[in-house]
């Protein structure tokens, strides 16, 4: 299943954690600012950068190296993470793009067409109960705050 050209995002975010997982030693302000996206705790790469002793550009830089891409496509590569395990819980798109921090629906639309190739709403209607239940076992975080809930009483 993960070889489906859908999926291809997913694949990004499990090469960028199995780098800090691996016998490759990063410094720990990168693994803190690692784990702090991927725990939804941060949603700009200066914040997510804050923890580290040196300068923005050199722990951007540092970051880029080690990660393969830059924090800011790393956050957006989190939060399309988190809005996919949203929408294939059942949550609708427009909750979802208030609760991932997208600025609205017609933002959430843009990011998902740019990232995955169609609408949240085509992507939805493509999913089987298989696919369902992979995204229920492979959520973004085990402690992402936002995946925790369930839909909101709307």
């Amino acid at each position: 299943m993960l070889d489906r050209p859908d999926l291809a995002h997913e694949r990004d975010i499990g090469v960028m954690t199995e780098l800090l997982a691996d016998d490759w030693t990063a410094p720990k302000w990168l693994e803190n600012s690692w784990s702090h996206a991927m725990e939804g705790l941060v949603s700009r790469a200066d914040a997510m950068l804050r923890e580290a002793p040196i300068s923005y550009r050199n722990a951007a830089r540092t970051f880029r190296d080690a990660m393969g891409v830059r924090p800011k496509q790393a956050l957006r590569l989190v939060r399309f993470w988190r809005a996919l395990a949203m929408l294939s819980a059942g949550v609708r798109s427009v909750e979802v793009a208030y609760r991932c921090g997208y600025a609205d629906q017609s933002h959430l639309n843009r990011e998902f067409s740019a990232l995955e190739g169609s609408t949240p709403k085509r992507w939805v209607s493509r999913l089987t109960s298989v696919d369902r239940m992979w995204w229920q076992d492979h959520n973004a975080h085990p402690k992402d705050p936002i995946l925790r809930q369930g839909p909101s009483a709307y």
